[in-house]
């Protein structure tokens, strides 16, 4: 909540201070947390179907393909790190910051 209230125009943030919490929840992050949701599309569907959802290891991308997704769409890790899938062809295989 701090960090995005940061990125609000001054005369916003007292009131996300207020009010901030009401509507932006606090969840603990964890690498694809949409994959055991998402995996439930697959069955329901012949349609390729894309998981995504905080991918940044190259563990969430081989369990995603091992599932059955067609793709895997990586935002925020590829941003922090343009040459991260370069880094996972060479062997290094840790985590995206």
């Amino acid at each position: 909540l701090r960090e995005f209230g940061r990125t609000l125009p001054w005369f916003l943030r007292p009131g996300f201070r207020l009010v901030g919490g009401k509507f932006m929840r606090d969840s603990e992050y964890h690498d694809g947390y949409f994959l055991d949701m998402a995996s439930n599309y697959l069955t329901e569907t012949k349609l390729p179907v894309i998981a995504l959802g905080g991918v940044s290891s190259i563990e969430s991308v081989n369990d995603a393909i091992a599932r059955g997704f067609s793709f895997v769409a990586m935002g925020r890790a590829l941003l922090a790190e343009p040459d991260l899938i370069d880094r996972w062809k060479r062997g290094d295989g840790a985590r995206a910051r």
